[in-house]
């Protein structure tokens, strides 16, 4: 096989899915930083790894990947000496069940980039502020289940849905007052070394730090 290497940007928290399931896994690779802010995901360079444009990308040898999630699916299945899903049948099912849940629910919701980069804010953000806190309110829930979110097992349910909400929890200050389990369950996952290590936390500290763009902070109640 010839050499990994990882396409991405800190500051993607698409980047940083695919790359949680690297680090969970302990597969080595090269990371190659893809400057989103210079345009450089639109140079012929990069568009022949990936007509999409876009970051994470994954060559693997002869193999090349691109969407986070297909890239998570793919290293489960490619490199199982780490699994990432849980064995028990329900463990299993339900951890299957929230990846799908992420991509056909979730993520949908995603207001992050309206308010980052266009600067809408609350006033016009509508019924779109409503339907992620209807999301996150089931996630809620979900969080309350267990250590983790199939269970006592860290899976490719937290490691789909773990940069989301990071972007909604540091980024839009969905608030722990009204959101203790997602929090908790945040905590959690960044007491992890390969969660802890993530670039992202360090591109996206200013974000946190910008509570003018916390337009969740006051919304929940």
């Amino acid at each position: 096989m010839g050499q990994r290497r990882f396409y991405g940007h800190p500051f993607s928290n698409n980047a940083m899915r695919a790359q949680l399931a690297l680090d969970e896994k302990q597969l080595a690779y090269e990371y190659v930083t893809v400057n989103l802010f210079r345009g450089e995901q639109r140079s012929p360079e990069y568009l022949a790894i990936t007509p999409r444009g876009q970051v994470p990308a994954l060559v693997d040898g002869d193999i090349t990947l691109w969407e986070s999630t297909a890239i998570v699916l793919y290293l489960e299945h490619r490199y199982p000496d780490v699994p990432l899903v849980p064995k028990a049948p329900r463990a299993m099912a339900l951890a299957y069940r929230l990846f799908a849940e992420f991509n056909q629910k979730l993520d949908p919701t995603n207001i992050f980039g309206s308010v980052k980069f266009r600067g809408v804010r609350r006033a016009e953000l509508g019924e779109r502020i409503d339907k992620l806190l209807a999301e996150c309110r089931i996630w809620e829930g979900y969080a309350a289940a267990g250590q983790y979110l199939a269970g006592d097992d860290y899976s490719i349910a937290d490691i789909a849905t773990l940069p989301f909400f990071g972007v909604v929890i540091d980024g839009l200050g969905l608030p722990a007052a009204e959101f203790p389990n997602l929090h908790a369950w945040y905590e959690r996952c960044k007491a992890r070394p390969s969660v802890a290590r993530q670039p992202w936390f360090g591109a996206f500290a200013g974000e946190k730090q910008n509570t003018e763009q916390h337009v969740l902070a006051a919304t929940a109640g």
